[in-house]
């Protein structure tokens, strides 16, 4: 998405190395689930996540409502869980996790798989910024939108880019 990646090592507007790139993944990330960990009740009892998770458990299937197909990875953990009989403050602690681990999944996709350390970079501020309004109101499609979004569009001109 943003030019060669091997002339910006270098830029003046882009002086992390790859290393120093993951390892604030791995840290922000890892303090993100913590919290999200702490906080499990208090973010899966507010708005749409606790009647989401409500028929997750009631109907043992995803909980899909008004097309939002996005949600499916995100509702694969609880849904694991439930189907595992697990207890309930299990599946709603992993309700609560699922989210923060779907935007590190996308930030290690983007990482990894892409090798473009400023798309991650990117989803990595934009998973700090959203966190001051949507830490506890999860259930915010538009983050999960952008998430898909980012990584669809970094796999087209990725893979846009082969062919040349």
């Amino acid at each position: 998405i943003w030019g060669d990646n091997s002339a910006s090592k270098h830029s003046l507007f882009f002086p992390m190395s790859r290393k120093s790139i993951f390892l604030t993944g791995i840290f922000t990330y890892s303090v993100l689930l913590l919290l999200a960990a702490v906080f499990y009740k208090k973010r899966v009892i507010l708005f749409d996540a606790g009647y989401q998770l409500f028929c997750i458990v009631k109907n043992k299937s995803f909980a899909i409502q008004c097309f939002r197909f996005g949600s499916v990875f995100i509702q694969a953990f609880p849904l694991l869980a439930t189907w595992f009989h697990l207890s309930l403050s299990i599946v709603a602690m992993s309700w609560s996790l699922a989210f923060i681990l779907f935007y590190a999944g996308c930030f290690f996709v983007c990482f990894y798989f892409f090798r473009d350390e400023k798309s991650a970079l990117i989803l990595l501020l934009f998973s700090v910024m959203m966190v001051s309004q949507t830490f506890y109101w999860m259930q915010c499609e538009l983050v999960h939108g952008d998430f898909i979004f980012f990584v669809g569009e970094n796999k087209n001109f990725s893979l846009s880019n082969n062919q040349k």
